[in-house]
């Protein structure tokens, strides 16, 4: 193995990906578990930082100190975080440029956006309040805590309605720390849970963090062995083939 799956859940209005329970609660370098994206700048994330500030890597923002788990499913995100009692910096953040944003909110310990007809919503729990460093200001919210419970959900006008209809539907969920994790619940919608050690079960049915094929959409269905990757759209084909790339060799660090 290579590397983690990717899961990446594409809108016209949106987009979330997430490398998959990869390397949890291990120091990192540079890597970028996972992203949401409205368009141009509106893009979100979270971290644990690594250091003090943007020199190295990594850094106050780009990579993590210690690696959260992290699964998701379609537009719902989770994000656990557990930081060693020796380490200088008990708090995990996330990264939303307010600026970016058409329209933001906060209600009911929601930190929500507006960008176009896409919609974002993040918490955590023990909960979030802005940062204190002014050169962030506008930018970060904190998890004052080594361990935390991250959640983002993403909308869009065409299929959640209107914004405050949005709003509302997120601001009555719930999402609280339970024995054997973490539980968001959403009035008359999904409802899912996951942990340090359990499995990301949404509505039900168990949601597998690995195994599935590299690429399941409209235009291509792919495993990840498979070396010739065929992408079929209104009647034309396009073929890639990667045994005649000479990349490599790879291995993953432990």
């Amino acid at each position: 193995m290579y590397g983690p799956c990717i899961e990446t859940y594409r809108t016209p209005d949106y987009q979330l990906s997430t490398a998959q329970d990869y390397r949890k609660g291990k120091p990192a370098f540079q890597q970028q578990i996972w992203l949401a994206s409205l368009g141009g700048s509106a893009s979100v994330w979270t971290s644990h930082p690594g250091a003090d500030d943007e020199q190295g890597r990594p850094s106050y923002w780009i990579g993590n100190g210690y690696m959260p788990r992290v699964a998701q499913h379609k537009n719902l995100l989770f994000a656990l975080y557990r930081v060693l009692a020796s380490d200088p910096r008990p708090f995990s953040h996330v990264f939303f440029p307010r600026a970016s944003f058409d329209e933001v909110r906060e209600q009911a310990g929601w930190l929500l956006g507006r960008r176009g007809e896409g919609y974002l919503a993040i918490t955590a729990r023990p909960g979030i309040v802005p940062g204190s460093r002014k050169e962030y200001a506008g930018v970060e919210w904190v998890s004052s805590a080594r361990e935390s419970a991250w959640v983002c959900r993403l909308g869009r006008k065409a299929v959640d309605g209107s914004f405050d209809k949005f709003v509302d539907r997120v601001a009555q969920s719930s999402f609280e720390v339970a024995p054997n994790g973490v539980a968001y619940r959403e009035p008359a919608g999904v409802k899912a849970s996951f942990g340090w050690e359990e499995d990301l079960v949404v509505d039900g049915r168990k949601i597998p963090l690995s195994g599935y094929p590299r690429y399941d959409t409209p235009y291509i269905h792919a495993s990840g062995n498979e070396q010739i990757y065929r992408i079929r759209c209104g009647g034309e084909t396009h073929s890639i083939d990667l045994s005649k790339l000479h990349v490599g060799p790879f291995r993953e660090i432990a």
